[in-house]
């Protein structure tokens, strides 16, 4: 799916500004945790194009904060 490599390809940057990021897959779902002091977002989702898209949306949105 594509929405999965963009995730994959922005960790980096995330880790960059100072994020810690868990990513692991399966065939069905995914878990992604996002951490940086006491803040927190992610869980296991299934891949899911919606739900994707989503995560996408808010991995970019802390890039530009």
């Amino acid at each position: 799916m594509r929405e999965i490599e963009e995730i994959k390809e922005l960790i980096p940057k995330l880790e960059e500004k100072g994020y810690e990021v868990t990513f692991n897959e399966s065939k069905t779902r995914f878990r992604i945790e996002i951490r940086k002091g006491s803040f927190l977002h992610g869980g296991t989702f299934i891949k899911h194009s919606r739900i994707l898209r989503q995560i996408l949306f808010d991995v970019k949105h802390l890039l530009e904060g």
